[in-house]
Order: C-alpha cells, then sequence, then structure tokens
C-alpha cells in the first residue's frame, strides 16, 4: 500500500472521529484515537511495517463498526438486513430481477450465509422469492412494502441525515478511501 493511501486512509478516520463526536459516540471516538494515533500518519512517514499493517487493519475493523451507528432497529432485525435491501436496490438499478447469489457476490459473502439471511428476512417478510419460470433452480429475490419501509426509515433517510455531517469530505477522497479499503 502507497504511503499517499494510508496518509488518505487516516485523513478519512480522522472526519469519521469527527461524526462520532457530532453523534456523540465518545467511547467509540477514544478507541478510534487510541488504534489509529493520527497524529503519527504524516506525509513522508516510514515505509509501509508489520506495526502500521496492525494498526490500519485495527482501523478498518472499527469503521466497519461505524454501521452499529444505525438507529436502533426493530426487535429482529439485524443491520445486515439493511446492508442486503441496500445491496438488492444497488442491483435492480442494473438489472431487472436479483438472484441471492448476486446478494453473496456483491457482499463477496459465501452463498450458504446469505441464504439464511434471505430465509430470515423472507419469514419477516421484508423480502419475498420465487423460482424462474425458465430454469426452477433459480430463485429471485425482491424487497416486499414492508422491507421497503424499513429500508427507507433505516438506510435511504439515515444517510441522508448523515450527509451534514460528511460534507466536507469531497467526492474524491471519499473513493480513495473506498479504493483503498476495497484493496483488502
Amino acid at each position: 500500500m502507497q504511503s499517499k493511501e494510508i496518509e488518505q486512509l487516516a485523513s478519512e478516520f480522522e472526519k469519521c472521529q469527527r461524526i462520532l463526536i457530532a453523534l456523540g459516540d465518545e467511547n467509540r471516538l477514544h478507541m478510534i484515537r487510541e488504534k489509529m494515533n493520527i497524529a503519527q500518519c504524516k506525509k513522508g512517514t516510514d515505509s509501509m511495517n508489520e506495526e502500521k499493517i496492525k494498526r490500519m487493519l485495527d482501523a478498518c475493523y472499527l469503521a466497519k463498526r461505524t454501521r452499529e451507528l444505525l438507529p436502533e432497529l426493530p426487535e429482529g432485525v439485524t443491520p445486515a438486513y439493511i446492508q442486503y435491501m441496500d445491496v438488492i436496490h444497488k442491483l435492480q438499478e442494473k438489472k431487472e430481477r436479483v438472484k441471492v447469489s448476486d446478494i453473496s457476490d456483491t457482499l463477496k459473502l459465501p452463498r450458504p450465509g446469505v441464504t439464511r439471511t434471505v430465509k430470515e428476512m423472507e419469514k419477516k417478510g421484508y423480502l419475498t422469492k420465487y423460482a424462474s419460470e425458465e430454469d426452477g433452480r433459480i430463485t429471485y429475490v425482491f424487497i416486499t412494502e414492508k422491507g421497503e419501509e424499513l429500508s427507507d426509515k433505516y438506510d435511504k433517510n439515515y444517510y441522508s441525515r448523515l450527509l451534514k455531517y460528511m460534507d466536507h469530505i469531497s467526492e474524491e477522497e471519499a473513493d480513495c478511501m473506498i479504493s483503498t479499503i476495497e484493496k483488502f
């Protein structure tokens, strides 16, 4: 990983700290400060070493946990439900029908786990599945009205509320952070 990418990642996590301050999450903020020690992540620092790799992976773990900052979900609903519906929406923009394997491939998760979560979501009324008319082995997944309501409340509206905390992050900076993290 290039020094510039590490510096960019550190900068993005510094911005994440500001969001945590705004949301009043002092515990997670303290953990990020301890793990990143951002003051040492300056341009022109030493090349990649084991300690930097550990700190970077710790920071990625903490960043992953920001999804837990979602508003409290209804009983029996996990953050994964919101993520799956978000993925289904994105996939539906590209094509009309979404298969369980599409969700699995997009999230880079094993199919059995995705299948299990989709079944839970179907049982709770957030998704519906049906077999392809052309090939009965293929199953398509759709978000129900109940699922759309949940998605609107906990995904679309939530992220639009976060915009005011992230308006200082340029599109280029966000793309760089996404690219850096996706390299893992």
